[in-house]
């Protein structure tokens, strides 16, 4: 079998790489030694600490410019003109927004969307939140918010704060003209509101008409600390003998690394258990801190012989880690369109009421594998249809149906949408992550 092939070359090679190692959670700063946390709060003392962090913990520390930092009056400027270009991710966070983030909790109307040069639709609905209450679905079409076109909303940032205001207060009134599947359309009052967004937005089992095996399909949309919904999937795959995985990871942005641990283990199995998943690898002031994930045995030992990711360009961080990390040692297989390209990550450094969110680390798998800096490329190039979006789980939906042909057939037939060169953004309607830092 091809995975344990591979482990067995990699346990051999112990002058690069281990099988051993332990467990910790990278959200915190305690794997990095700082000793000049600001004494005080005031602007300048944060200042000061942000400069000195970004000149020491910094994956890209020695490129960091030289300032006169006292000159500046926001912290959140300083670090701009602090980070290098090939940084897109460092960043300050308010604590209360971290912790909600990684708790699942959302405040807005519950659904995103997807846009191409003259529609918004619905590309994801939150569970019990304002949308899914008021029969927003998948693939319906935003007529208009507020007055506003769905167009308007995604590309004017007037129309945007006319209506949201606030993304993080509750009880705004949002008028919403939506047009279903069958393009009727519909009126409805919205109040933004509290609502959690769940990691699984669905699962099903399907047949390999091939072969006769059991298909499990997950949608995962997030590595958020909430597992419950997660294991909920896992306990269905085996229960149903499930022997390969579709992994819907179309729209999943990252999160927690030892979610993502957790999930790499239960897809990998239990043969991999010690194995390395990812390596955490510091600046050369800190090569203390670089840091071994390892699989890990699970109760779901799936015993899966392929699996299929789909993603997307919202593809990004823990998401990519997971795949990159499964490369070496099974049968991975790929459709969508390039991923992000976040292959490096961050210690959340605590002080004051903030987090400071250097990119400290670069990702790399078992075989020092992590340049995908530009993204991860399909194996099959498939664009989602953005007006016949379908449904999760359902095996005519365009992403699922190529999977289940390449797991039957072996094939897989790469094309362009028609929809894709006219596509000119994407906008997380239930309140976006740029749109909730502080600044």
């Amino acid at each position: 079998m091809l995975r344990l092939k591979l482990a067995v070359i990699i346990c051999a090679s112990f002058m690069l790489f281990s099988c051993g190692g332990g467990d910790s959670d990278s959200s915190s700063d305690g794997s990095l030694h700082i000793d000049y946390y600001p004494t005080e709060c005031s602007e300048a003392a944060q200042i000061e600490f942000v400069y000195k962090a970004m000149h020491d913990v910094y994956l890209w520390a020695d490129e960091a410019p030289v300032l006169n930092y006292a000159s500046y009056s926001s912290q959140y400027d300083l670090m701009d003109d602090l980070k290098v270009s090939a940084d897109r991710f460092s960043a300050i966070y308010t604590k209360q927004y971290l912790e909600d983030y990684y708790a699942g909790a959302n405040v807005g109307l519950g659904f995103n969307g997807i846009t191409n040069s003259t529609d918004l639709y619905v590309r994801v609905v939150y569970p019990d939140s304002p949308a899914d209450n008021a029969g927003i679905k998948r693939g319906d079409r935003i007529v208009s918010m507020n007055g506003y076109t769905g167009y308007q909303i995604v590309n004017d940032d007037t129309a945007y704060e006319a209506v949201y205001g606030d993304a993080s207060e509750e009880g705004k009134r949002v008028d919403v003209v939506f047009e279903d599947s069958e393009n009727v359309q519909h009126s409805e009052t919205l109040y933004t509101a509290s609502y959690y967004a769940d990691s699984v937005l669905g699962y099903s089992v399907l047949t390999n008409t091939a072969d006769g095996n059991k298909v499990g399909y997950i949608m995962y949309n997030s590595f958020n600390e909430n597992i419950s919904d997660t294991n909920e999937a896992f306990e269905a795959f085996r229960d149903a003998g499930v022997k390969e995985l579709v992994v819907d990871l179309r729209y999943n942005g990252g999160g927690l690394v030892s979610v993502a641990q957790y999930i790499a283990s239960v897809i990998g199995g239990n043969d991999l258990n010690g194995y390395i998943l990812l390596q955490m690898i510091y600046n050369n002031m800190h090569q203390d801190a670089n840091k071994t994930y390892n699989f890990t045995k699970t109760k779901y030992d799936l015993n899966i012989r392929k699996i299929v990711f789909l993603v997307t360009g919202n593809t990004a961080s823990a998401s990519e880690l997971v795949i990159n990390g499964l490369l070496p040692f099974q049968d991975v297989y790929v459709i969508g369109t390039t991923t992000y390209g976040k292959a490096v990550g961050t210690n959340y450094i605590s002080y004051c009421d903030k987090y400071l969110s250097a990119i400290t680390f670069k990702n790399q798998n078992a075989l020092g594998a992590g340049d995908y800096n530009s993204g991860l490329v399909p194996d099959c190039i498939k664009d989602e249809d953005i007006a016949n979006l379908g449904t999760f789980g359902d095996s005519s939906e365009k992403y699922l149906a190529a999977a289940m042909t390449y797991l039957e057939t072996g094939s897989c037939v790469s094309e362009r949408s028609a929809t894709e060169e006219a596509k000119v953004n994407e906008l997380e309607v239930q309140v976006p992550w740029n749109k909730k830092i502080i600044k």
